[in-house]
């Protein structure tokens, strides 16, 4: 993926939502199907908004966008989204104490 698309993800998801490092995009690089490819990115997007701007980028520059919900789906390489970030709305005020 070329930094003028990387930079343009920065710009839709903020720093803190999209991972470039090498230790960052390990953690996705495995999924259920038990193969192992390294992504370009991880993105973790918080709207409905940044979701649709990943994907019409992806479109116009044509890259592969992977989802992830907890495991993955055997494709490898290009933008891996992980949907198990939860919102700003989920995590304020919703800790369960026993």
């Amino acid at each position: 993926m070329d930094k003028h698309t990387l930079k343009e993800l920065r710009r839709i998801l903020g720093p803190d939502s999209l991972l470039t490092s090498w230790e960052d995009r390990a953690c996705y690089r495995y999924d259920a199907s038990g193969q192992s490819f390294l992504p370009d990115a991880a993105a973790l997007p918080e709207t409905a908004e940044q979701v649709a701007a990943i994907l019409r980028l992806a479109n116009e520059r044509r890259f592969p966008v992977i989802p992830r919900g907890g495991a993955g789906n055997g494709v490898d390489s290009g933008q891996k989204f992980d949907a198990t970030k939860p919102s700003e709305e989920e995590g304020k005020g919703k800790s369960k104490k026993k």
